[in-house]
């Protein structure tokens, strides 16, 4: 109607009712300015989390005789850490025009439209109710064994047994019970005829009210048969007996539904939230009103935002068994004796993990999860493995020409794990000094990681996938494989707008796979170790080349990553659809829900170049005084590739293209979108500069020590290589070529950074020290939308401390 705003909003400033101020409007979902809320964190939070850390450590050997002595060490650690979380929302909430909080012009908007009552958006940004993260980690490790020497042979030994636990208490401040929150926002005032009994409607007999909690002139009262007075203002359902409306269709952060035809009293109560942590008519409901800021507070924030608490326990045994030693014994090398050790170990990991009693039970009851979060493993499983493991070294050559020293060396594992069975790693290599200034050294691997723990039985929780990622959606269809559109049409129908039927994003689960694999590593490494001497005396040079490639590597595929397989491989009947779940296409056919979780299907590539220069000298004498030594130093690395294949279905797509120039188009996109060299983990990719290096200086001088730090970070973009590049057929012919108009030019890219810190050191005496100094003392500022790159958030600080030993 003429003068009524679709969207209003109460000011946070004045509490009036005004129409709502988008801003400035730079996706589907977000705007600069204007009524938007902040994004990523909660009001008042701070980007660094409080935290106490208590560490106790204590370590003894004891000498048996010449040949064995006992060790044992323990630590215990204690770490209390406080953090905000984000912020939970929920769209379309139902509000009745009678409840006793809705501001009177609304109403007489509503009454102008013929309307019986309107939505509501709200995020929670309440200060009484703001969530966040109360975590107590104890830590336990202690070990014990014995090691020394074998007579006769002369070799080293040890046996070893380690134990640890860790507990975690993780209590989730403030969590959003969906079905008590959206059953106390129902409120209604208290009328004559609820008090006299005279309400046809009432859910108790004529003749008086229970216990019920309520709000009387902005303050939490509880209120009985004796003392209600008409105007108290209640929980709708704890008069009439029937739960309230829920947000259905749209549902995200909405309250868990009855099944379809189900009737309560003679009312159908499909759409309506279902009661599952509380009883309708217990008395514990206690009303809330969202309708302006900081509004959620007192005993309906008490009943709907409650603290859980989820636990987790994590241990670990190992035995070690080492023997190493050389050949000297009974015979040498023209070149030296040969080296070697060996070995046995056996490690045992496992670790359960205990959610909260509400996370279980059902998956729309706490905030946006959208998921049911069971203990995990279900079954007590763990890790055990069994492994064996030998090093050699042979001194080929000695203190001859060109061949000052030769040596070669190989090294070999084998583990038996019970989750993936037997594997194999290897390496060789080699150290070749022709001169006493130069020495060349490399090596050649095939390394595996095995799944930890947390990759194989980490407990289901919540994923998502936004609206507007529906790779079938109008908006999406033709940006994928030429099966995309004709896959699609058997989930949708033509126009199809994802955004009709779902608000902001789709709830899926994911978690650990027992069925992952061992990820296989091939590296290949060579460099050279310089030591001029002379009036270079103190100066060491030191670069390697690295090349390695890993298989199966470990990853999650996101919701929008399975979707779009499901659609654009050449047939619908893969795995990738069996985890994407949608609503009949009749009904829409929007997505509704997905599985996802940690799989083998990455192919990652690094290739750069490692250095390091150090130089150490001692400054002349002034007027007979020892001004000490100066150490210098530069550390760092020159990447040349960072390459990931995370796409698990794009081979098998550009193969069933039909068309060779799509191919080459498919082929191209692929290798951009899979480079992150010079990208920055701001655009979720990982953190690859060109160049990253440390460089140092340290003044030592009597009981003082001085030194400067710095870190340096070339500029990487702050979007991907994909994201930069425009690929394209023009003429006849794929062009690549810059993205025009992606951001503003000053944004495109970080910028480098360089952190300074400085350090002060004063020995009081052998036991007893002090330390100071200034860490970022430029202030040097983190890049674009990072929290720890090259910098963290908290800018320039001092700090100051002393530690002994006793």
């Amino acid at each position: 109607a003429p003068g009524i705003p679709i969207v209003q909003v109460i000011d946070p400033v004045t509490g009036e009712v005004r129409a709502f101020n988008p801003g400035l409007a730079v996706s589907g979902f977000n705007a600069i300015g204007g009524d938007s809320i902040p994004a990523g964190n909660a009001p008042n939070s701070s980007l660094i989390p409080e935290q106490t850390r208590f560490v106790l450590a204590t370590a003894v050997d004891y000498e048996l005789n010449n040949h064995i002595t006992f060790f044992a060490d323990g630590k215990l650690v204690f770490n209390d850490s406080s953090s905000d979380s984000g912020i939970p929302f929920s769209d379309d909430i139902p509000i009745a025009l009678d409840n006793p909080f809705v501001p009177a012009i609304l109403v007489e908007q509503a009454a102008t439209l013929g309307a019986l009552g309107f939505g509501v958006a709200r995020d929670i940004l309440d200060i009484d109710v703001q969530g966040g993260d109360d975590i107590e980690r104890t830590t336990i490790r202690a070990s014990g064994g014995f090691r020394g020497t074998i007579p006769k042979l002369g070799f080293d030994y040890e046996a070893s047994y380690t134990w640890g636990r860790t507990e975690v208490d993780d209590i989730g401040r403030n969590v959003r019970i969906n079905d008590r929150y959206f059953t106390a926002i129902d409120a209604v005032a208290l009328t004559a005829e609820d008090l006299d009994g005279t309400n046809p409607n009432l859910a108790f007999d004529p003749g008086g009210i229970g216990t019920l909690n309520a709000v009387r002139d902005g303050q939490d009262i509880v209120i009985d048969a004796g003392s209600a007075q008409v105007g108290d203002i209640v929980c709708r359902s704890e008069l009439t007996g029937l739960p309230s409306p829920s947000n259905a269709p749209f549902g995200v952060g909405g309250p868990p539904m009855f099944a379809d035809g189900t009737v309560l009293n003679g009312t159908d109560v499909s759409t309506f939230t279902q009661p599952l942590t509380f009883s309708i008519g217990d008395g514990q409901c206690a009303p809330i009103n969202i309708l302006g800021a900081n509004s959620i507070t007192g005993a309906g924030a008490d009943f709907a935002f409650l603290d859980l608490e989820d636990d987790s326990v994590i241990t670990q045994q190992q035995v070690l068994i080492t023997v190493s030693g050389d050949s000297s014994n009974f015979f040498e090398l023209p070149a030296g004796p040969i080296g070697f050790a060996v070995g046995f170990e056996w490690r045992d990991d496992s670790s359960q993990f205990t959610p909260d009693s509400f996370r279980s039970i059902d998956e729309d009851i706490i905030g946006n999860v959208g998921a049911v979060i069971l203990p995990s493993p279900p079954n007590g499983e763990g890790i055990n493995v069994f492994e064996g493991f030998a090093e050699v070294k042979v001194p080929l050559l000695r203190d001859l020409p060109f061949a000052k020293y030769l040596e070669v060396t190989a090294s070999g594992r084998i583990s038996d794990y019970n989750t993936i069975g037997g594997t194999e790693a290897w390496s060789v290599g080699g150290r070749y000094q022709p001169h006493d200034w130069v020495t060349f050294r490399g090596t050649y691997s095939e390394a595996v990681r095995a799944p930890n723990i947390d990759e194989l039985f980490a407990p289901l929780g919540p994923a998502i996938i936004g609206v507007d990622d529906d790779p079938c959606d109008d908006g999406n269809i033709l940006n994928g494989s030429s099966s995309r559109e004709a896959n699609c049409l058997e989930f949708v129908n033509p126009g199809f707008d994802s955004a009709t039927e779902l608000s902001a994003f789709v709830t899926g689960t994911t978690g650990g796979n027992p069925d992952l694999i061992e990820e296989t590593a091939e590296t290949f490494t060579v460099g050279a170790v310089f030591q001029p001497g002379g009036i270079l005396e103190g100066l060491v040079l030191t670069a390697d080349y690295y090349d390695i490639e890993i298989e199966d590597a470990i990853g999650t595929l996101t919701g929008q990553q399975i979707a779009e397989a499901c659609v654009d491989l050449p047939s619908t009947d893969n795995e990738f659809c069996d985890s994407i779940f949608r609503v009949n296409i009749e009904d829409g056919g929007e997505i509704s829900g997905f599985v996802s979780g940690d799989i083998n299907f990455a192919l990652l590539q690094a290739r750069g170049v490692d250095f390091e220069a150090r130089y150490s000298f001692d400054l002349p004498a002034f007027r007979g005084y020892d001004l000490g030594s100066v150490q210098t130093s530069i550390v760092g690395t020159r990447f040349i590739e960072r390459f990931t294949e995370s796409d698990p279905i794009i081979a098998e797509v550009i193969a069933a293209e039909p068309d060779p120039l799509m191919q080459e188009l498919l082929t191209v996109d692929q290798a951009i979108t899979s480079d992150l060299l010079g990208t920055n983990t701001a655009a979720g990719l990982a953190n690859t500069p060109e160049w990253i290096f440390n460089l140092g200086i340290n003044w030592d001088f009597g009981k003082w020590s001085l030194g400067w730090t710095g870190r340096f970070e070339d500029s990487v973009s702050n979007f991907s290589n994909a994201d930069l590049n425009d690929v394209e057929i023009i003429d006849g012919a794929v062009v690549v070529s810059d993205n025009i108009g992606l951001a503003d030019p000053s944004q495109l890219f970080t910028g480098s950074g360089f952190e300074q810190d400085i350090n002060v050191n004063y020995d009081l005496s052998e036991k007893i020290g002090f330390y100071g100094g200034i860490a970022n003392f430029t202030d040097q500022e983190p890049f674009l939308g990072q929290l720890s790159r090259p910098v963290g958030p908290r800018g320039r600080f001092f700090f100051i401390g002393v530690r002994g030993t006793f």
